[in-house]
Formats: structure tokens, sequence, C-alpha cells
């Protein structure tokens, strides 16, 4: 009759084992073990996720950290876990980030909440620092650009000047950066014989003169070969 109540009362006797065919007293063991094993796995499941849990300054807050920590700490206590306060406090300081051991070797407080206060300080001096060293960092930035635009522009050189280049081989090497053989005055240039004619005679002069002091008449060679000797009849 117990045996029949118990089996009766079972959602799925079939799935959890249970033979209609022995006495009450050991379906009632065979009952009890099997959900104290499946309790016992529960706050397993519950102690690990809470030892596990860690906080990620670049995803989460500090806030939520806590959240999350205090439901695991619920969720273990209620499926009938142990988890004194002071071994919460180990547990809470050791999901902190291992760049923020330093600052956690002295924690202010005996319980849990204060180590969340100590937490909450210490995450918002992280913020600050974060925050100063991006502004410092958009400041290095911008002095680097002006920098750069500065010395970009001081060191703009000035537009070279085409100069034209005589290629008439008559015309004088000190001249051939002052105009084109188009302009030539040069023999054999553009503009042959263009050029001022007191240059022309100055030149010449200048140039009789030096060779001959001005002590004798030069005459051109085309002058002697056109020479012809003048005789005088006699009478």
């Amino acid at each position: 009759m117990a045996a029949s109540i118990i089996y009766l009362n079972i959602v799925d006797p079939v799935g959890l084992g249970i033979e209609h065919e022995k006495p009450a007293y050991h379906i009632w063991t065979e009952l009890k073990k099997k959900y104290e094993r499946q309790d016992e796995m529960h706050v397993h499941q519950a102690d690990t996720k809470l030892r596990s849990a860690r906080f990620d300054p670049s995803i989460t807050t500090i806030e939520e950290h806590k959240k999350t920590m205090k439901n695991h700490l619920k969720e273990l206590r209620n499926l009938g876990g142990s988890c004194l306060d002071s071994q919460c406090c180990l547990i809470v300081i050791a999901s902190m980030p291992k760049s923020w051991r330093d600052l956690l070797i002295n924690v202010k407080g005996i319980s849990s909440d204060d180590v969340f206060i100590h937490l909450h300080q210490v995450y918002d001096n992280k913020k600050e620092d974060e925050e100063d060293a991006r502004q410092c960092s958009q400041v290095r930035a911008l002095i680097a650009q002006e920098m750069a635009s500065f010395h970009s522009a001081n060191t703009v050189s000035a537009p070279k000047k085409d100069h034209p280049t005589c290629t008439n081989p008559n015309c004088p090497p000190r001249r051939h950066r002052t105009h084109t053989i188009e302009k030539c005055w040069a023999p054999g240039g553009g503009n042959e014989g263009g050029g001022p004619k007191k240059a022309e005679t100055a030149v010449t002069q200048t140039a009789n003169y030096a060779s001959d002091g001005g002590n004798h008449t030069i005459m051109e060679l085309f002058d002697l070969c056109t020479y012809t000797h003048f005789v005088y009849p006699t009478p």
C-alpha cells in the first residue's frame, strides 16, 4: 500500500528507475539518495560558479560585478551550500584583475560589504587615471600634429624658376642662361644681328685697341684680298 502511494506520487517513476515491486522503504531510500546526489551536484556547480567569476573592467562595471557575486552567493546558500562572509571576502578579492593586486594588499574592513566599498574606490581611481591618460594622449597627438604642420610649412621650398637656356654654339657662355636660341643675337641665333649697335661698336673698338694698343690701323683680311695697286700713268 505505501509503495503504491509513493509510486503514484512520482511524476516519472520509470525515468527515475523506480521499481514498483520493491518494498516502500527501499523505494524511499533510493529516492533520498538520488536527490541528495543531485543537491550535492547543484551545490558544487553553484560554488564553482561563485569562485570562477572574474571582473573585467573593459566590459562591465564594479556595480554589475557586485550584483553578480551576490546572486552567485545567494544561489549557493539556497541550495544548502555553506560560504562564510570571510570566505566571501577572499573570493571577491580573488575575482579582481591581476593588475589590481598591489592595490588590494591592505583592504579596509572585515566584511564583504567593506571589501566592495574599497573595490569601488579603487575602480573610481582607475577610471580617473584612464581618463587622464586618454586626455594627455589626445593633447600629445594634437601637439605633434601642429608641430608637423608647422615644420612642413616652413620647409616647403619656393618653386624653382625655369631659366631659359641658349643652345647656340656661337653664343658666349656667360649669356647662355639669359635667353633662348630664338632670341640670340649671335651668329646662328634666331635674332642674329639684332643686338644694340652701340654695344657691337664698343666691343669692336675695345678688341682693336686691346690687340694693338691703338698704334696701328687694323685691317680686315677681306680688305687685303680686294686691294688693287694703282699706278699713275706717265706723262
